[in-house]
């Protein structure tokens, strides 16, 4: 009889330990997830205040977050043909003021890895 209860609860304690490793695994993946939203929403602040104070566009903000590409990360890969066909801006000047600013984003990007490489 007190084997039965010693493997009983032996039992209890495997399911327990198990349903806690995996509580413990789902808590920490809803806080990589949390994560993951945090930077994304920084990065699409990042984004509508480029575009709003740099580029001084922000009308096309609608059109690059229906596209979703409006996170400061996709600036480097903006070109004309993105901006044209993707984006649907058909203004051309406006498509050049973006892509003087990619540029110029650019540009600080290569100074700051440059510093960062040389210290």
């Amino acid at each position: 009889e007190h084997e039965r209860i010693v493997s009983s609860l032996s039992q209890q304690v495997t399911v327990l330990e198990s349903e806690k490793e995996n509580l413990m695994q789902q808590i920490e993946n809803d806080d990589n997830e949390e994560e993951k939203k945090e930077e994304t929403d920084v990065c699409k602040a990042r984004f509508e205040e480029w575009l709003s104070k740099t580029v001084k566009l922000k009308q096309y903000l609608c059109k690059f977050r229906e596209n979703e590409c409006d996170d400061i990360r996709m600036v480097k890969y903006l070109d004309e043909d993105t901006l044209q066909n993707m984006i649907g801006i058909g203004n051309k000047l406006h498509c050049k003021l973006i892509l003087e600013q990619v540029s110029k984003f650019k540009q600080s990007q290569s100074q700051f890895t440059s510093i960062i490489n040389n210290n």
